[in-house]
């Protein structure tokens, strides 16, 4: 039989989720003089896989076939610990839901944690059809973001079809520079749509970039162009939700005392985030929040 054991914690404020946004929650709270517990299934601040991200995706198959549920349980009781948690008020920074799509750039674990723990409880959740796709992306599900704001801006650089014509120009974008983020992967998508006879698969062409232009351009470029590789194959990839966890302007929940704050709340950004957003949201607001929380607690 399994051996494991149970050990009871007790906080003010237990904030759940270690990326930026509940980072900036917790220290928040803690500097209102509460004692508060921050825990992750994530490597705090960082963007690795771990133990239970690995697991949970393997328990559903993503894993190797002689894995399966009954010993996803065995692996994580045996000889493991459980903690129960009492907390007076709870904070949600859990991320968004992007990993349900086959593309996405978003790190593993990113499956909507905090969203089902909410809707569990009765709290709303909205707008989750709000998810922003990053329109050019390559790589193995579409993990590597290939920058078209700088790219496309270059001399030589073009998207183009199987057939070597610039899409732009038949959808009437001349300048690709402007064209916004949904506008540009609805066009790829459109010129991809596996319903149409004509679907194929886009390019970002470089060959005509100068080699000047490029060592300007080193961090934005993947490390196959330097090998010879000129074209990339890009397809849309989930990149942002704006949809999630419904709170008020102090980011409480209909639950009170369940906060929530960052990625895994709604309203914020409307129906689609402007560029560079996000990063302004989490830390303006995990230090709202997390200071509202301690209030709270």
């Amino acid at each position: 039989m399994p051996v494991w054991r149970e050990e009871k914690l007790c906080c003010d404020v237990l904030v759940i989720g270690g990326g930026d946004a509940g980072l900036r929650a917790a220290i928040a709270a803690k500097l209102c003089d509460t004692d508060v517990l921050l825990v992750t299934k994530m490597k705090v601040g960082s963007t690795s896989n771990t133990y239970i991200s690995k697991a949970v995706m393997a328990s559903i198959g993503w894993g190797p076939p002689d894995d399966n549920a009954r010993i996803h349980m065995v692996d994580t009781v045996s000889g493991g610990r459980f903690y129960t948690i009492h907390a007076k008020v709870v904070v949600l920074a859990t991320g968004g839901y992007a990993q349900i799509y086959l593309n996405t750039n978003n790190v593993p674990g990113i499956n909507g944690d905090g969203q089902a723990l909410a809707y569990d409880v009765g709290v709303p959740l909205k707008d989750m059809e709000f998810v922003q796709f990053y329109p050019t992306a390559t790589g193995k599900r579409g993990s590597r973001l290939l920058l078209y704001e700088r790219m496309l801006a270059q001399p030589g650089v073009v998207l183009r079809d199987a057939q070597d014509e610039d899409i732009l120009r038949s959808y009437g974008i001349d300048d690709a520079t402007k064209v916004t983020r949904d506008r540009l992967a609805q066009v790829i998508y459109e010129e991809m749509n596996p319903t149409k006879s004509t679907n194929q698969e886009i390019f970002m062409g470089r060959k005509a970039l100068p080699e000047q232009k490029a060592t300007q351009l080193t961090s934005l470029l993947p490390s196959r162009w330097w090998k010879g590789q000129k074209v990339f194959k890009v397809a849309p990839t989930a990149h942002f939700c704006m949809g999630g966890i419904v709170t008020d302007p102090s980011g409480e929940t209909s639950l009170m005392g369940l906060f929530a704050v960052g990625e895994a709340t709604a309203g914020v950004h409307g129906a689609n985030r402007l560029g560079g957003n996000a990063l302004a949201e989490i830390f303006s607001l995990g230090a709202w929040v997390g200071k509202k929380a301690a209030l709270r607690a």
